[in-house]
């Protein structure tokens, strides 16, 4: 064995071995009032965590909607937290979240001249715990609603932990949960 081969084995034996988080949601197909479990093993410090819960739906136009996830258990904190919600299809649209100081907030949006609204929030820690309600709501412009909150930053905490939420709003159409760590999506 050269040299460079022995300093290499040896640098490879001083990187400790990563370990994969990994990341099971259930139920696969969610439907209004279900309870959505997110089991989370393994996850870094510092990594950053992404939970995306999106849906499309059909309304009639000019009715309201409403699109919550209730109950909201997070196991641990995100830093550098961030909310960021998205709306198609919708003459405006209020996004109602809780605040650090365990208040809350509704904040009113209107969509770009393509029916398209884009809300980014940064939220400084989001602490771990348990949220009642986070919601968007609006008034419908077209038959079909496109909307996804995403929670955001860097992980806290336990390695470990199970994220649950009820889902709430979607009656006629298709509910989708995800996952991203440091950017990637599984399958975990």
């Amino acid at each position: 064995m050269t040299k460079s081969g022995i300093f290499l084995l040896l640098f490879l034996l001083l990187i400790p071995a990563a370990t994969a988080a990994s990341v099971t949601i259930s139920p696969t197909t969610i439907e209004s009032g279900d309870t959505v479990t997110v089991n989370v093993k393994g996850l870094s410090e510092n990594a950053t965590f992404t939970l995306g819960i999106s849906a499309e739906f059909d309304v009639t136009p000019g009715d309201m909607f409403s699109f919550k996830a209730r109950d909201l258990t997070l196991p641990f904190s995100l830093d550098q937290g961030k909310m960021n919600a998205y709306t198609r299809g919708t003459n405006w649209t209020e996004i109602s979240a809780p605040l650090s100081d365990g208040g809350s907030a509704t904040l009113r949006y209107f969509p770009d001249e393509n029916g398209e609204l884009w809300i980014n929030q940064s939220a400084g820690s989001i602490s771990s715990g348990t949220y009642r309600i986070i919601s968007l709501n609006g008034g419908a412009a077209a038959g079909n609603i496109i909307t996804k909150v995403e929670l955001t930053g860097k992980k806290k905490g336990p390695a470990d932990g199970t994220i649950s939420f009820a889902l709430d709003g979607v009656e006629r159409g298709t509910a989708t949960v995800t996952v991203y760590i440091d950017g990637a999506e599984g399958p975990w």
